[in-house]
């Protein structure tokens, strides 16, 4: 839960009252590749997906769509890595309850100079 404990202290987690309106979803990390002295954090996020309607059906435009394109005058293309894109949104607060993450144990919260108290489970918001 170490991952967990870094997202509640730079603001990108926090705590709430347990609720019967919070859906809680696992979460793990695993080593990256690239980075062994760094983590990956994943959320299985299944149980916050089985809460959701079944969306419309989606088309979604491919290059080749971008090649087809007519338009007047001159053009000026960019092009910008969208690899971190997901990082740097944040959930908006109606959506936070569909991704709380596990509850900490009382041990990791005195570990860590949380009050074991303190509501949980922890809420994923950003």
């Amino acid at each position: 839960m170490l991952a967990v404990l870094r997202q509640l202290a730079c603001g990108m987690a926090s705590m709430r009252a347990p609720s019967p309106d919070i859906v809680v979803n696992g979460c793990f990390t695993l080593v990256k590749t690239a980075a062994p002295l760094e983590l990956r954090f994943i959320v299985n996020a299944q149980p916050a997906n089985a809460a959701f309607k079944e969306p419309f059906p989606l088309a979604l435009p491919s290059p080749e769509h971008l090649g087809r394109l007519v338009a007047p005058g001159k053009w000026l293309w960019f092009k910008r890595d969208l690899s971190n894109y997901y990082h740097q949104l944040a959930l908006p607060k109606w959506l936070c309850r569909f991704f709380g993450l596990p509850r900490l144990t009382r041990a990791e919260c005195l570990a860590h100079g949380l009050d074991p108290a303190r509501p949980c489970p922890v809420l994923l918001s950003v």
